[in-house]
């Protein structure tokens, strides 16, 4: 009688530890993804309001800036998501006054990268932009125009470089000492302000595909002197700028050497693969399915939302628990997350379909590009489902310390099946079995979405056959 008993309580402590978590998750997740749907809008308010306002060519211009824009917005991310990983094991560990300095530390690396790819941009957007881009489909001679305007548009939005890396930190910082409101109200100011300041660019003043690269500048430029303000005002537990001294900590500099490389070869090696498949539809495409894949990515971008929840909840719950050397509570919540976000792939997966069936009903975009768009999104919404899974697998391993083996694998995964294998798919369709460039442009978002669900299910069953418990700090 007295095991049943027991037995009785340990499973009603189990449901309410269960609930309890589910609602901690929740509380945490909301507003991360509120503030990122906000974030990421700013860059969706771009693709539409230049889709229209200019139609496809505009949308040709804006993804010229792509590549670069990727490689140096994921670095911040490798950055940021190191960052996250140390500070949570810190305050696990209670270990406050290195906390405050490791987020200096972080503040100052994020400036350095932002003025390094500013400069980059400032003397090298043409020579950059002018080797990633050649068509078949494209004249020699509007193949210039194109980039000559996608060469102004990348150096007047490299000048948000230095400002995004500091935003970037000090927000998902903010996150680890319960601070919400403030980066979901910076999101919406910066929102609101770039609807307004591309109408008034664009559409008033006449600048065309600038004038969305002058709007987003001064929003940046306003969000940053905002979180600025912000800290220097309240002066967070953990996050004092007043404190504004580097004391060399030899941890530090043994965690960034071993686990920033790393993260930051994936992040790399993750935008280089995008940006190629940018370059890939330019190539074999044309205009048509560029324009087409450039306003896909910045409608489903929307949805990409979803994925800075892996990279604040993970830290957040099992970085601590691991600093507090509680591994079993750890892979406790890692199942968890895991369950939860099972359910919240495929309800963002559904959203996305959705949303295609709406491109082909905004006004002033061009007809065809609008339809092959949707099936484009269509697609990707399947895709979107996988890589919200394959993010949180990654995510769980670079938090456990086990990341040595798990990059290398995601790197040639993503780089045979989504680069290597669409490139010989278009080539074959094109010049073997003579398809368009519309119809093979389609089989090949296709192919791209279905191999992301390969590399899911790879990372699917590591995870269940892998013990991480490493220890980064």
């Amino acid at each position: 009688m007295e095991n049943i008993i027991q037995q009785k309580q340990q499973g009603g402590n189990h449901v309410f530890q269960e609930r309890q978590f589910f609602f901690s998750l929740v509380k945490i997740s909301i507003p991360v993804v509120l503030e990122s749907l906000l974030d990421n809008a700013v860059h969706l308010v771009d693709g539409l309001m230049i889709a229209i306002l200019i139609s496809k060519r505009g949308l040709t211009i804006l993804g010229t800036s792509q590549p670069f824009y990727n490689l140096v917005f994921f670095t911040y991310l490798a950055w940021s998501i190191f960052g996250t990983i140390v500070m949570a094991r810190l305050i696990g560990k209670r270990d406050y006054e290195r906390v405050q300095r490791f987020f200096i530390f972080q503040i100052f690396g994020a400036m350095m990268i932002g003025i390094i790819a500013w400069l980059g941009c400032l003397f090298f957007s043409k020579e950059i932009i002018s080797f990633l881009y050649h068509s078949n489909y494209v004249s020699g001679q509007t193949r210039g125009e194109i980039l000559q305007e996608g060469k102004k548009f990348l150096q007047i939005i490299s000048f948000t470089f230095p400002f995004t890396g500091f935003t970037i930190i000090s927000i998902t910082s903010l996150y680890l000492s319960n601070i919400f409101i403030i980066p979901i109200l910076i999101s919406s100011l910066s929102l609101i302000g770039n609807v307004a300041g591309n109408y008034f660019f664009i559409k008033i003043l006449g600048f065309g595909v600038e004038g969305s690269a002058y709007s987003t500048v001064i929003i940046r430029l306003i969000e940053w002197i905002l979180i600025l303000t912000f800290l220097i005002w309240k002066k967070p537990r953990f996050f004092n700028l007043n404190k504004l001294s580097i004391k060399f900590d030899k941890e530090f500099y043994q965690a960034t050497k071993k686990m920033f490389p790393l993260i930051l070869f994936n992040e790399i090696q993750l935008a280089i693969s995008i940006s190629a498949q940018f370059i890939i539809f330019f190539y074999f495409g044309g205009e048509i399915p560029y324009a087409a894949h450039v306003l896909n990515i910045s409608i489903i971008s929307i949805f990409y939302s979803i994925f800075s929840v892996c990279s604040i909840t993970v830290p957040y719950f099992v970085g601590k628990s691991l600093g507090k050397k509680r591994e079993i509570l750890a892979k406790i919540q890692a199942d968890r997350i895991l369950k939860y976000f099972l359910i919240l792939s495929i309800l963002t997966g559904i959203f996305c379909l959705l949303s295609a069936q709406l491109v082909p009903r905004i006004k002033n975009i061009n007809r065809q590009t609008a339809e092959l768009s949707r099936y484009f999104i269509s697609w990707q919404s399947l895709s979107i489902s996988w890589q919200l899974i394959s993010t949180l697998f990654y995510s769980l391993f670079r938090t456990g310390g086990k990341i040595k083996f798990i990059i290398p694998l995601n790197a040639a995964l993503t780089w045979i099946l989504t680069v290597i294998c669409p490139i010989i798919v278009f080539m074959v369709l094109e010049n073997i079995l003579f398809f368009s460039p519309i119809s093979a442009s389609k089989i090949v978002i296709s192919f791209i979405s279905l191999a992301e669900g390969l590399i899911s299910l790879t990372f699917f069953i590591l995870y269940k056959k892998t013990k991480w418990t490493g220890k980064i700090i």
